[in-house]
């Protein structure tokens, strides 16, 4: 990919230069402050590579009357190009001349939402049909117009194409109208921080994968799940019926994992366990957090957590002896919060991996996180332990993005959201599956252990990024290929032996990265598994019976809430206000994490 630049957009130039290298293009950035350096181009840069620039460097290579049509013939000789900041009235001339007088710009009123046309399905992929939320503060947005004969809207505001798509003999022009690419390296505080760039990050990841294929970085495996946190294990909790759940489940394609409190360990009877099993792959359970206490992960102390997951572990083993129903070791964090320093306890108590509704912890400025890491599938730079994203049922956005993204589509939702069915969720489900017939609705651990980002650097060869300590790969085409796997580890040294298909291989360690190659025939599956040094097991020490006491206490609350309170809202409200004052839930947490009452040194 070229992307010629200038003094007009140097710094725009820079930033897409970043972020398409960040999503695997390889880039040359070249100054292009007079038509001959684009004349002039390297050989290798020539068809069918892509090409990149704003309007203000086409404007300078415009300038030249005596070079315009060179210029003209030289872009459309590329297989594709990316002009953006086209501005109404300003760049029409330009425009005219490059498109071939079928395109102009104009001005409108903006609207809350951007949304993806149908007929732009070829570039969207999954977006296709969904809506985005758009920066609160536009009021009005420059967008495309003319002739457009031929051509495809992408993305529009107020239904005028922002970003299109205009075939001129083989060449791809997209045209998009945003005026700056955002830094890809600037830090960011929280997921929803994203947000106010997509007007101008989604053209250039439609752009990016448009123009590179299978050469840029994309998801492998697509997965879905269901996440509903906090249930006892019974026919009928709260206003959740796991019955016409199942039926649900059934008829709509989609399939559901309870996040269970291990507290809970000895109150799943073997009938019950039974009816929840007949359910099959299904549905499953997995870890949510141990006592499900306030801010349970938050704390600092990772020693403190270390045990914690330790705890959460065997009581989830004692259930599955008890009740011979099998879980999942997928952690869930009460109330969302969780410190860097849990982590390590989490890996180092055989957790794979966990999902939140953010990635970013508590103390999150011990790791900064900047905006095109947002696009990850995981965060896994701490200890090697991935996170991934969940989002509740609200919008098929969020989901959309994450498949095209190549990110598993996690959704959460608790028992109240069950009030009136299934509905809502099953519209969800329902879009998911037909923006990708390829969806598949496994166990968290199986989308989990299978998700990658992956790209062709030849034929037959891929690299391959990988987040989880167990990963799979299975070779889907047609002819034997070779691959590199990496997976990002802040310390290399902390993976003692790797094995792959159970038998132990050489660890390649290479610039904070671990390194396996290997070779697949078509169909076959590679499973790689990570070893980590054990760590000697402490003693677990009770918290007491006060602190006991106060779990107990804290349960018996939060089910009664469940069970009989939900369905009184006048008595609701005013009962959620006591708790908040008593300071008993994640709303009494500060914001720098810590928590308002003394947290046990030991359990």
């Amino acid at each position: 990919m070229l992307i010629l630049s200038s003094d007009q957009s140097k710094r725009s130039d820079s930033n897409l230069a970043g972020l398409a290298s960040f999503l695997g293009a390889n880039v040359r950035l070249l100054d292009s402050s007079t038509p001959g350096t684009l004349l002039a181009a390297p050989e290798d840069l020539t068809p069918p590579a892509a090409i990149a620039l704003s309007a203000g460097t086409l404007a300078i290579l415009y300038h030249e009357k005596d070079s315009r049509e060179s210029v003209r013939k030289k872009l459309l000789s590329f297989r594709t190009i990316f002009l953006y900041g086209i501005a109404a009235e300003v760049h029409d001339e330009l425009l005219r001349w490059l498109s071939g007088g079928s395109l102009a710009g104009e001005a409108v009123d903006g609207a809350a939402h951007g949304e993806f046309p149908p007929a732009g399905k070829p570039f969207s992929h999954q977006l296709s049909g969904a809506q985005y939320p758009r920066k609160k503060s536009i009021t009005a947005c420059d967008v495309l117009a003319g002739g457009m004969d031929g051509a495809v809207s992408l993305i529009t505001v107020s239904a005028k194409p922002t970003f299109l798509s205009l075939q001129i003999g083989s060449c791809n022009l997209l045209v998009s109208t945003v005026a700056e690419i955002p830094d890809p390296n600037q830090p960011v505080g929280n997921e929803d921080d994203i947000e106010d760039h997509y007007d101008s990050l989604l053209p250039v990841l439609i752009f990016v994968r448009a123009a590179c294929g299978n050469s840029c970085w994309q998801g492998g495996w697509k997965g879905a799940r269901l996440i509903i946190d906090d249930p006892v294990l019974r026919r009928r909790y709260g206003m959740l019926d796991f019955a016409c759940l199942f039926e649900s489940m059934g008829q709509h394609r989609y399939s559901a994992t309870v996040a269970y409190i291990p507290w809970n360990q000895l109150r799943t009877s073997r009938a019950i366990a039974s009816f929840f099993s007949e359910a099959g792959g299904r549905f499953s359970i997995c870890v949510h957090g141990c006592d499900h206490a306030n801010n349970e992960y938050g704390s600092c102390d990772g020693d403190y957590l270390e045990q914690k997951s330790r705890l959460a572990i065997r009581r989830m083993q004692r259930h599955q002896d008890r009740t011979g129903l099998g879980f999942e070791p997928i952690m869930v964090f009460p109330q969302g919060r969780f410190s860097t320093a849990c982590l390590r306890g989490l890996r180092s108590s055989d957790f794979l991996a966990a999902i939140n509704s953010t990635r970013f912890p508590v103390d999150h400025d011990s790791a900064l996180v900047s905006l095109c890491e947002l696009l990850l599938p995981a965060f896994n730079r701490v200890y090697g332990f991935p996170v991934f994203l969940r989002h509740y049922v609200r919008s098929s956005f969020p989901f959309l993005l994450d498949l095209f993204l190549g990110r598993p589509a996690f959704m959460v939702e608790h028992h109240e959201f069950f009030e009136k069915g299934f509905p809502s969720l099953e519209a969800l489900a329902n879009r998911l599956n037909e923006g990708e017939p390829d969806l598949v609705w496994g166990s968290l651990a199986e989308t989990v252990e299978r998700t990658c980002w992956k790209r062709a650097v030849s034929p037959d060869r891929w690299e391959v990024r990988f987040f989880t300590d167990t990963f799979c790969i299975t070779n889907d085409s047609q002819q034997q290929l070779s691959y590199r796997l990496l997976k990002d580890e802040s310390d290399t040294e902390s993976v003692a032996s790797l094995a792959l298909n159970g038998c132990a291989v050489p660890i390649s360690r290479r610039d904070h990265c671990i390194v396996i190659e290997t070779s697949l025939l078509p169909g076959e599956t590679a499973r790689i598994q990570l070893h980590r040094p054990k760590m000697p097991s402490s003693t677990l020490v009770r918290g007491g019976i006060l602190y006991e006491g106060k779990v107990l206490v804290r349960r018996a609350l939060s089910e009664f809430r469940d069970e009989v309170l939900v369905k009184h809202p006048a008595i609701l409200a005013p009962a959620k206000r006591i708790v908040r004052l008593l300071k008993a839930t994640s709303d009494s947490v500060d914001s720098e994490g810590s928590i308002s009452q003394n947290a046990p040194s030991k359990l």
